[in-house]
């Protein structure tokens, strides 16, 4: 789980990026668009506020979704590349289910 931090640009107030999570350009670039938008929306954000003015949280919800989108297209082109090690080891503390 990410930690809470001040919104920040400075390296040392980001949250920590969990170690077994390969970071790209890509995913960089997609992490700093998105945080870029946060900062626009209005805050505190919680039940009462996205229900009194959904409208206000929409374009930053539809943006993350259009980031989300964008990279999983870029990781499904990466499919036609051929693998010559493992990123990810399966085992016993793994939560494949191979039926």
């Amino acid at each position: 789980m990410l930690k809470k931090s001040p919104a920040s640009n400075d390296p040392a107030n980001l949250p920590e990026w969990p170690s077994s999570i390969e970071r790209s350009d890509l995913l960089n670039s997609a992490i700093d668009d998105i945080r870029q938008l946060f900062e626009n929306v209005p805050k505190p954000i919680n039940v009462k506020t996205l229900s009194a003015h959904p409208e206000k949280y929409l374009p930053f919800l539809h943006a993350i979704l259009r980031e989300t989108e964008n990279y999983n297209a870029e990781q499904i082109n990466s499919v036609e590349v051929v693998q010559t090690e493992a990123k990810q080891r399966m085992g016993a503390d793994s939560h494949h289910d191979s039926r």
